[in-house]
Parts: C-alpha cells; structure tokens; sequence
C-alpha cells in the first residue's frame, strides 16, 4: 500500500513548526511548552506535550522528513544527549529513506517499460 503523500502547502498552513523546519532546515527544542513565547497557540492545540523536539532528515540537500519527539511527562525533557542521539538518528535513517525512495521510483521505471511494451 503506498503511503499517503502530504501537501507540503496543506501541511505548513497549519503547522508554523513544520514551516520552520523545512524552511531552516534546523532543530526546534522547546523545553517549556507552557512557558514558550513562540508558536503559543499551535503548542496549546496542537502538540499537547511539555518538552519537544522537531528535528529534520536531510538527505543530499533535502528535507525527506521531520521527527517530532514529545515528553508528555515532564519540562525539560531532553537533554544534550538526548538531542544528539535525535540528531545522530536524523542522520542516519537519511540513506535509508533515500534508498527506499530510488527503489520505489526504479519499480515505477520499470512498470512503465513494462506497460509500454505490452501492447
């Protein structure tokens, strides 16, 4: 079953985090949702946690994907290593994403051939 591709525009209208992210290409840590003067509104309805960490996967120069990473349990949730171990496996599952993407994108070429030289 093949996943359900987001509308980037669909996605960043509502989600000011994700915006940032993919715009800056960089990690948002927020260890006091309550307390943060930014994105209030979207903390209060959206991602009803206490710490959090949007951290983005970047593979040759784009963005594949954003891991979100929320303690429901307490303030200041993540420390320094945790958030090099977020940042260690961003990069790591990069080639894997990219690996799976070439694979899919290969089956699709070769479907393709294979329809176009049935008939």
């Amino acid at each position: 079953e093949e996943a359900q591709k987001i509308n980037e525009e669909e996605l960043t209208k509502n989600d000011s985090i994700v915006k940032d992210v993919m715009q800056n290409r960089q990690s948002i840590y927020i260890e006091n949702t309550d307390q943060s003067k930014l994105y209030p509104d979207l903390l209060e309805k959206t991602y009803d946690g206490k710490s959090l960490i949007a951290a983005p996967v970047i593979g040759n120069n784009k963005l594949l994907a954003i891991i979100f990473a929320v303690s429901f349990g307490e303030y200041s949730a993540f420390n320094q290593t945790n958030r090099l171990l977020i940042g260690t496996v961003t990069k790591q599952i990069a080639p894997a994403i990219e690996s799976l993407k070439y694979k899919e994108e290969e089956e699709n070429r070769k479907r393709l051939r294979e329809k176009r030289y049935s008939y």
